[in-house]
């Protein structure tokens, strides 16, 4: 009995990218050099397709082995350096991030630039150039025209 129960929840790897082709979003993952497919199980309102070689825990539904479920993650390419509170999320291949810092202010981040939403006010950097806005105005490190 409990060799059975130890079986139905294990450590994969995925071995092929995820399909998002399906109905129900799958998987092949590795476990004990058992190759299978398995749904790939996330919260509600998240959605992301993992790049292969990302680890997984597997559930056996019904103790069945051809009856998978998986959460996918990978621990290699996560976001890194977070502060107790902190909520970071985004692309782990590009970087694209929004992160969510425990001082209330949140950070949206791409390759372009960056932007900082605080509650005294708002930092766009692009470049070299940067705006800061405020309710009382905006404060540029390049000339600001208009058409």
């Amino acid at each position: 009995m409990f060799n059975k129960l130890c079986q139905m929840i294990k450590r994969s790897i995925t071995v092929q990218q995820q399909s998002d082709n399906t109905f129900n979003p799958t998987v092949k993952v590795s476990s004990f050099s058992n190759v299978t497919d398995s749904e790939v199980i996330l919260p509600y309102g998240f959605y992301s397709v993992a790049p292969a070689n990302s680890q997984a825990i597997t559930l056996n539904i019904l103790g069945q082995e051809n009856n998978q479920s998986s959460f996918v993650y990978n621990n290699a390419s996560r976001f890194k350096g977070l502060s107790v509170g902190e909520v970071q999320i985004g692309s782990q291949q590009t970087g694209n991030n929004i992160k969510f810092l425990n001082n209330g202010n949140i950070n949206i981040k791409n390759d372009a630039g960056y932007i900082m939403l605080s509650k005294d006010s708002i930092i766009l950097k692009f470049g070299a150039a940067e705006f800061t806005i405020t309710a009382t105005g905006i404060n540029s490190n390049v000339p600001i025209t208009s058409p």
